[in-house]
């Protein structure tokens, strides 16, 4: 039985990390103009990091729901889920608004031009790209995490590696889409 987890748990790592490798590649298609914009260079690892931060939280506390009890198995229409739902896109608004001012700033102390063009646009791609991967991670976690709970399997083996990676790659390619019909 223990070794039955363990692969299972490995496979499941195994497809993370490959899923979350390939956004390096949407990143190295447009690493010419990538470059050229200070404030995303400064914004792509607190982005890439914020977001699979959100994935393991809703991950972690849709998981605590389930096992509490606090979820009936209507998922996304539960009270406790919704509550989840407003109190984590609070958060994603917050961090995602200060993320992008604070690249803008130290992109400002690094020696950039103040550009009222990307003041705007900054945290309007931010907000897209971290709201965007919010309502997919989430929907992820609810409807996964009620699958596996009732097939007896822990959520939280499954779902951290998941949200985790879609989050990675989605924040790579969504920040390489943006970046080149934005800016």
């Amino acid at each position: 039985m223990f070794y039955k987890e363990l692969i299972s748990t490995l496979k499941v790592l195994l497809i993370a990390s490959l899923v979350s490798s390939l956004g390096g590649v949407s990143l190295e298609l447009i690493s010419e103009k990538l470059v050229t914009i200070v404030p995303v260079v400064i914004l792509i690892p607190a982005l890439n990091h914020m977001c699979g931060s959100f994935g393991t939280i809703v991950s972690s506390k849709f998981t605590s729901l389930l096992y509490n009890g606090k979820i009936d198995g209507r998922g996304i229409k539960d009270n406790d889920v919704t509550l989840l739902f407003k109190n984590i896109i609070s958060i994603v608004l917050i961090v995602a608004l200060y993320v992008s001012f604070l690249s803008l700033f130290v992109s400002y102390i690094l020696g950039e031009p103040f550009d009222f063009y990307y003041f705007i646009k900054i945290p309007l791609l931010t907000l897209i790209i971290s709201l965007s991967l919010f309502f997919i991670s989430f929907n992820v976690a609810v409807i996964t995490g009620l699958y596996l709970y009732k097939k007896k399997k822990d959520p939280d083996d499954f779902l951290i590696p998941i949200t985790t990676a879609i989050s990675d790659l989605g924040s790579t390619i969504l920040i390489s889409i943006f970046t080149v019909i934005f800016l």
